[in-house]
């Protein structure tokens, strides 16, 4: 009996899996890199979901890194669910943990819900942070692999709500900061982004572009920086010097030493001939 119970709840699972938008599914990876203060390196973080676990009962995933080399896995102090397109998760701290929204694809232009950060669970044991968050557009992105994105306009507590906090998720996959930051879009360093996000059979289910400049090799030139200005030297001059955004757009070029001025702080590829470094302004 047990067992038909358990196959019933399996097939059911999978039919709201079928219809829904969501890509927290064991094996799925999300690649962010980005700085996390000003004159700190890129970091590039690999974050991924564990096959299914026993939990108590409960069929949950266990949320980490891993080493893109190694594959080593390094779980994170909370558990994942997702119900549809409902993301949740659970600390691991607690003693009674409890189910907090994590992400809800499911929302449409108007609706508005309450959502909770996992990652201040790390180095907080429990401590959960929360605010709600509305639904203000739904469009497609052709420069982000013709992903479904969601704008979201964010109030948070206490009262009057501040109208200039604003975010977007990738439907399915996870805010645009992060997949561990659902919300906080006033809190987090606006210098770190999802590059890409690839299930376990290999599909891509976001690309904006710039994980194709992270495979150049490192700088083999001096770099400097001054303000907004970007300074090079150390080249020849018959090398093409090329200054990219995080999201792979063409800021401006020059050939051999010089410098250029960029549009506002932030992370910038620089490339120069087939080396490439990047720089915090």
């Amino acid at each position: 009996m047990k067992r038909l119970v358990f196959i019933f709840t399996l097939v059911l699972g999978l039919a709201q899996l079928a219809g829904a938008r969501n890509y927290f599914q064991p094996g799925t990876v999300w690649i962010e890199s980005g700085v996390y203060g000003v004159g700190q390196p890129v970091t590039t973080n690999y974050h991924t979901l564990s096959e299914y676990i026993d939990v108590e009962g409960e069929m949950v995933m266990e949320c980490g890194t891993i080493d893109p080399e190694t594959e080593e896995f390094e779980p994170y102090p909370f558990h994942i669910k997702t119900e549809g397109d409902k993301v949740f998760w659970r600390s691991t701290y607690a003693e009674a943990p409890e189910w907090y929204l994590m992400y809800d694809f499911s929302l449409q232009p108007g609706d508005e819900v309450t959502v909770y950060a996992p990652e201040t669970t790390i180095g907080y044991q429990g401590a959960t942070h929360y605010s709600v968050v509305k639904c203000i557009e739904i469009y497609t992105s052709p420069e982000e692999g013709g992903a479904e994105m969601m704008n979201l306009q964010e109030f948070q507590d206490p009262l009057p709500y501040n109208e200039d906090d604003k975010g977007t998720w990738i439907v399915g996959a996870g805010c645009t900061f992060g997949m561990l930051n659902p919300n906080l879009f006033d809190w987090i360093p606006n210098n770190f982004r999802i590059d890409k996000v690839t299930l376990k059979d290999g599909e891509v289910v976001y690309d904006n572009g710039r994980s194709k400049v992270e495979q150049i090799h490192e700088a083999d030139f001096n770099i400097h920086s001054d303000g907004l200005n970007i300074s090079v030297s150390g080249i020849d001059n018959e090398t093409l010097v090329k200054v990219y955004s995080l999201d792979g757009n063409t800021i401006g070029q020059f050939f051999g030493n010089g410098n250029i001025n960029v549009p506002a702080t932030g992370v910038y590829i620089v490339k120069a001939g087939n080396s490439v470094c990047r720089v915090s302004i």
